[in-house]
């Protein structure tokens, strides 16, 4: 294989692994490799018995050609180090893809279900609320809320509230006011009703207490101002308003509602309007105007990364849909593949890449003239390549020979004859192929840069584009949170986290629950987003499991607000009850150590002499 036709392969764009690979099953024809990567159709070399060369050729001169698949491989998770902050208990990193190893084994699998089944039925009447000891929050556990049992709209709207309460405009906007916040000192668990004095102005509202219930989390879940590990999402679960319960919600109503509320509740009790955070305009075929708070994803659309997920979407659909308004929250719902697919093959589950950021305005109705530009220049490189490609075939091989070898080979059987007249001809006609191939590669070569220029699945070429015209860019997205389920997500919380790692700035949540769901435990896990990343490729390799991902505008990110000083005042109010609790706990402790040893000790005495009289 040559180094110098791998170079001029990567000199037209193509990584070394793709030269070298076209190369191969091209037989090292650089002609043929080209045509392979582009994807063109090329003739596959017929068996030709007959010999119509001048003189005699080898079956090696014959060109073949082949276009094998190439499949990716993915680093695994347990490649990337993260570290453990514990919580109520510890994960660790093989916790989190010890079933993944086991999946095949079904005898294995029976064992963990009843052992499960087992330690649930002895410990589901406790719960981690039955534990006060476990409330105080150590240096480097990040806080965290709780439902009282999972698979329900409660649990849906915590896991929500809670990855949405570390978006800086969010919080900018629920942090404007301050309110009454009432007091109890049992308030953070699930059974307490607390009281919160309503202001007149507000009493017919039903929105006040949502509003107070959702700074109250806010300011849990922000550094320095709660000495608690954990709460229940009870009183949240309390202050909804009558109609934002449905038995029969799923996600996409969830979501549609709590962004709905949000605007409300700020709208009414903060003055704020969070309309331009939640809500997106789509257009379809130029006339029809849609209001989008969740872009959508089926299983069977995913492609393995989210960019390619969305080109496929929105580029290759009939509907020709633009977004002509973008929120400055965008939540992408991927919804799961259906397990009855595993039996006929339907739906494998593929791995599946999502990025720290991307730029959803390429889609929007600004740059679509730029688009439309790019995929013209593109159709015209596309068949002017066409065109090359075949000529570059031809002047390569006819009928499965190569044309370069049977030239050189008739030239030099001429020069041992007296035919000096077709010796010379042959030698011209040689000449003038190797050039008119020479020139014909050089334009190849400017004309895939340009294709592959042109190529609008590549964002990073689209922004060049605009910067070339002088427009605006768009902006980034930056992932804020995944949702895997109601008791298992991770979001960015780069100021909650405190470990030895840097850039650790992500929370994994997972709570533990017994056969009826009822909560048990929780776990915690910091990671950066490269490990991240790591783990929902694991998982999606695996599992069918629906994503609810979270994108948020780099210029909403920003956190400028204070926790209003009388939520700030509840809480200290708490962390000096708590810190008496845990002194009181501790005395208790020590006093009950202190009665256990002496008991010890008039026992062991007994026993010396009750063993002396025996020997007496």
């Amino acid at each position: 294989m040559s180094d110098e036709k791998i170079k001029q392969l990567q000199e037209m764009g193509f990584s070394q692994e793709q030269a070298a690979n076209a190369l191969k099953v091209s037989n090292n024809v650089l002609e043929v490799a080209i045509a392979h990567l582009f994807g063109e159709p090329v003739e596959q070399p017929q068996e030709n018995k007959e010999n119509t060369q001048l003189v005699p050729y080898n079956e090696n001169d014959t060109v073949q050609i082949s276009n094998p698949l190439d499949i990716p491989k993915f680093p695994s998770y347990r490649e990337t180090p993260t570290s453990s902050n514990g919580g109520w208990s510890e994960i660790q990193d093989e916790e989190l893809i010890e079933n993944y190893e086991d999946e095949d084994d079904n005898d294995n699998d029976d064992d963990l279900v009843d052992q499960w089944t087992n330690n649930s039925k002895q410990t589901s009447s406790e719960t981690i609320f039955d534990y006060p000891q476990a409330f105080t929050r150590l240096t480097e556990m990040p806080p965290c809320v709780l439902p009282k049992v999972t698979g329900t709209l409660q649990s849906c709207l915590i896991s929500l509230i809670v990855t949405l309460s570390q978006i800086g405009e969010l919080r900018n906007v629920f942090f404007s006011k301050e309110f009454d916040y009432g007091f109890d000192e049992n308030w953070y668990t699930p059974t307490t009703e607390l009281t919160v004095e309503t202001p007149e102005k507000f009493k017919d509202n039903s929105f006040y207490r949502f509003v107070v219930e959702i700074q109250r989390i806010f300011g849990f879940l922000s550094p320095k101002v709660s000495n608690r590990s954990f709460i229940s999402g009870e009183n949240l679960f309390k202050s909804l308003p009558e109609d934002f319960a449905i038995d029969d919600d799923d996600w996409e109503d969830v979501i549609k509602k709590v962004h709905r509320y949000i605007a409300l509740g700020s709208e009414s009790i903060l003055d704020k309007d969070l309309t331009l955070v939640f809500l997106s305009q789509v257009e379809s075929n130029g006339e029809e105007t849609t209001d989008l708070s969740i872009l959508q994803i089926e299983y069977e659309a995913r492609n393995l990364n989210l960019q390619a997920s969305l080109n496929s979407l929105i580029w290759n659909s009939e509907l020709n849909p633009v977004f002509t308004k973008l929120g400055l929250l965008l939540t992408i719902q991927m919804f799961g593949g259906d397990e009855d697919d595993d039996d006929d093959g339907r739906c494998q589950a593929l791995s599946f890449e999502i990025p720290e950021y991307f730029y959803p305005g390429i889609f929007t109705s600004t740059y679509q003239e730029i688009i439309a530009k790019m995929n013209q220049k593109k159709l015209n490189a596309t068949k002017e390549r066409s065109s090359i490609t075949t000529k570059l075939l031809g002047f390569s091989s006819f009928e499965g020979k190569k044309i370069k070898k049977i030239l050189q080979n008739s030239i030099d059987y001429l020069a041992t004859t007296d035919s000096k007249e077709a010796h010379d001809d042959l030698k011209r006609l040689s000449e003038k192929v190797q050039n008119e191939s020479l020139a014909l590669n050089d334009r190849l070569k400017f004309v895939n840069q340009e294709y592959l220029k042109m190529d609008v699945k590549n964002p990073d070429n689209i922004l060049e584009i605009i910067e070339k015209e002088g427009l605006p860019p768009p902006e980034k997205y930056y992932l804020t949170s995944v949702i895997i389920s109601d008791s298992e997500y991770i979001y960015k919380a780069k100021h909650l986290t405190t470990t030895d790692f840097e850039n650790e700035d992500w929370l994994y949540i997972v709570i533990d629950l017994d056969h009826n769901n009822k909560v048990l435990e929780y776990r915690t896990e910091t990671m950066s987003f490269e490990a991240l990343q790591l783990f929902i490729l694991e998982e999606t390799k695996l599992n069918r499991r629906q994503l609810i991902l979270h994108y948020v505008a780099e210029s909403s990110l920003q956190d400028l607000a204070k926790v209003p000083e009388k939520l700030v005042e509840f809480f200290d109010k708490d962390n000096q009850l708590l810190a008496e609790e845990v002194h009181e706990f501790n005395k208790n402790n020590k006093e009950n150590d202190a009665e256990v040893s002496n008991d010890s000790s008039v026992d062991e005495s007994f026993l010396v002499s009750h063993s002396e009289t025996q020997s007496l």
